[in-house]
């Protein structure tokens, strides 16, 4: 177990702390967006090249070949997979920081993991093997956007800690047990002390007027994982 925190003192210093983690996923999620968004107007380009140069080279008014038509299927595909992963990114920061998520609601637990996760990812080196293991978990009342920083948090803290590891992990789990729900969050790197503390002082002021906690959990003196644990009650 870890020696007591320092309790959240004012509104603000929750605010403060709620801030400074939408700050960084912002800005990371900004660089994501920018990333992809190039890349669609890449493809669309050369998609458009594609169809110039064959309507060019034709001898007279022929049907697209089959093989020309697979190719452009492929690119057109590709094209949507890119831009649904940037859909994706931006709902899910829309849904951490939009003022509805600051209040009370009925929430899918998973789903809320995995919006973190996806917000977190810019951190993640993408050599990093994630591993997520979801149990059943009933639907919980939550403050939807403290619950989604909170674990983007505790990723961002964990992807740092692998970052100098040649074979990088990250496992997220989800399980019930009695009255609450389990949160653990594991890594195969190590977390400084000091950035298991500054990770664990921020997202305590966040959730502990939510009646979620968070608290490390050592199966042994070189494994520390982090677990919130999120009263399960009546939604």
């Amino acid at each position: 177990m870890t020696e007591p925190r320092d309790p959240p003192q004012t509104p603000e210093e929750i605010d403060d702390a709620l801030l400074r983690i939408a700050g960084i996923l912002s800005s990371g999620v900004a660089t994501e967006i920018a990333r992809p968004l190039r890349q669609l107007r890449e493809t669309l380009a050369g998609l458009v090249d594609t169809l110039d140069n064959f309507v060019a080279s034709a001898k007279g008014p022929v049907a697209m070949p089959f093989n020309k038509v697979g190719d452009l299927r492929d690119v057109i595909a590709e094209a949507y997979l890119v831009s649904r992963n940037v859909a994706r990114l931006s709902r899910d920061l829309s849904g951490a920081v939009a003022p509805q998520s600051s209040m009370a609601a009925v929430v899918d637990l998973n789903r809320s993991v995995d919006a973190a996760l996806n917000l977190a990812r810019h951190r993640i080196a993408s050599d990093t093997e994630v591993y997520v293991d979801y149990g059943t978990i009933p639907q919980v009342r939550v403050v939807p956007a403290r619950l989604v920083m909170s674990i983007a948090q505790v990723i961002l803290t964990c992807a740092d800690a692998t970052h100098d590891l040649a074979d990088r992990a990250i496992w997220l789990r989800t399980r019930r047990v009695g009255d609450r729900a389990i949160i653990r969050i594991d890594e195969n790197g190590r977390c400084s002390d000091d950035a298991v503390h500054q990770c664990l002082r921020l997202v305590e002021r966040l959730l502990r007027p939510t009646g979620t906690t968070i608290d490390t959990v050592s199966d042994d003196e070189s494994d520390r994982s982090f677990e919130l644990s999120v009263p399960l009650g009546n939604p």
